[in-house]
C-alpha cells in the first residue's frame, strides 16, 4: 500500500539503490528522504521517482536545507531532507537513491498514513532494536527510548512487579 508510512533504512555502498513499487489505483503518493543524525551523516542524497517508461516524475535533491527532526515513536533524531506529495497514476515505479559518492546511510520514507496493529508489535519491536543497534550504533537498552520503548518498559516493569507479588503471596507463611 503506497499510502501507508514505511521507512526503508539503507547504506549506499558504491552504487545507487533502486526500490520498485506497483500502484493499482491513482494515489496521492508521499515521499521523503532522511539521514540518521549521527556524526558521519550525509545530506547529499537524491531520490528520483520514475515511471515504468523511465520518465522522471520527481527528483528530490539537496536544494533545501535538511533540518533536525525527532521521531517520537522510536525516539531517534534524523536529518529530514526534501519531501513531496504527488498524484501517481496506476503503474510500476522505481525510486532510486544516490549521491555523488554513492556512500552513506539514508532512510527513504514513502507513504503518510501511520498504521500499527497489535499483531505487528513483535516485528516492530525487533525492527526498532535492529535500527537502533545496527543503523544508529546505539546500545541495546536504547530500545526503551521513545513512545514505543517507554510503553514496553512500563509494561515489562508492571509484569515483573505482578510476578514478584504473586511469588511473595505464594511463599508467605499462612496464619491460622
Amino acid at each position: 500500500d503506497p499510502t501507508t508510512s514505511r521507512a526503508y533504512y539503507g547504506e549506499l555502498a558504491g552504487k545507487p539503490v533502486v526500490y520498485e513499487m506497483s500502484i493499482s489505483t491513482s494515489t496521492n503518493f508521499y515521499l521523503n528522504i532522511l539521514a540518521p543524525d549521527i556524526p558521519s551523516a550525509q545530506t547529499d542524497f537524491i531520490a528520483t521517482l520514475r515511471d515504468d517508461l523511465g520518465m522522471t516524475k520527481i527528483e528530490l535533491g539537496t536544494q533545501q536545507p535538511w533540518e533536525r527532526w525527532y521521531e517520537e515513536f522510536a525516539g531517534d533524531f534524523y536529518l529530514k531532507g526534501p519531501e513531496t506529495e504527488l498524484l501517481l497514476a496506476p503503474g510500476n515505479y522505481t525510486i532510486t537513491i544516490a549521491n555523488p559518492t554513492n556512500t552513506g546511510k539514508y532512510v527513504v520514507a514513502p507513504g503518510r498514513a501511520e498504521v500499527f496493529t497489535l499483531a505487528g508489535t513483535p516485528h516492530n519491536l525487533q525492527q526498532i532494536f535492529e535500527t537502533k543497534t545496527r543503523f544508529f550504533g546505539k546500545p541495546w537498552f536504547s530500545i526503551f527510548e521513545g513512545i514505543v520503548g517507554k510503553t514496553l518498559l512500563g509494561f515489562s516493569v508492571t509484569v515483573i512487579a505482578l510476578c514478584l507479588y504473586v511469588i511473595y503471596r505464594l511463599m508467605r507463611p499462612r496464619q491460622a
